[in-house]
């Protein structure tokens, strides 16, 4: 099993209009099979399947019964010793954009990379890259803009080209206090383990 720091209650804010728009918290864990919805652009039941095989885990973010994002990754290059956080896929539910520019409920993504920043503070021992992430074309300016992540290298996987980034350790603590000073500090809830 890849390590995980537990749950986390986290800042989020649902655009409910134009103008107006509520605070509330969302909830960051570890996911069961339970949690892989099957109408996402992802194939997240057959990542789950193939996790065990693969090395890797999957941390969902929640708000009550709604499922708002997912997220693949693993400790390289063993979950014993690892150097470095490579995220293999992430995704925000479809469903928080219901075709409008931006979503109805932020932030998805950036809490969702804050975890995987701190689970690679607390188990890796890289100095130079601490996190690596692969984004499709679609993402590319998301990371690199937004997440500002640097830019690596062009990749051929299957099906298609992919853009590899990674952060420093340096760049992940910036980030991960700016994401804090932004939408305010997570509150640790506890330890936790993934649930079939």
């Amino acid at each position: 099993m890849v390590p995980n720091i537990g749950k986390y209650e986290v800042p989020i804010q649902t655009n409910i209009s134009l103008k107006t728009s509520l605070k509330t918290m969302a909830t960051i864990g570890p996911a069961s099979a339970n949690d892989m919805p099957t109408n996402w652009t992802y194939p997240w039941t057959d990542f789950w399947n193939a996790n065990s095989i693969e090395g890797l885990t999957i941390i969902k973010m929640f708000r009550g019964e709604d499922l708002l994002g997912l997220v693949q990754y693993g400790l390289f290059p063993t979950a014993r010793n690892p150097s470095f956080l490579a995220i293999d896929r992430i995704e925000a539910n479809p469903d928080t954009r219901h075709g409008k520019p931006s979503r109805l409920v932020e932030p998805i993504g950036k809490w969702l990379i804050w975890y995987c920043i701190e689970t690679s503070l607390k188990y890796c021992s890289g100095d130079e890259k601490l996190l690596f992430l692969f984004s499709t074309n679609e993402s590319f300016d998301y990371y690199n803009k937004i997440i500002g992540m640097e830019y690596k290298d062009a990749v051929n996987f299957h099906p298609g080209e992919v853009h590899a980034f990674s952060l420093s350790k340096i760049h992940a603590l910036q980030y991960k206090q700016k994401q804090e000073e932004c939408w305010g500090i997570p509150i640790y809830t506890c330890d936790s383990k993934p649930q079939n």
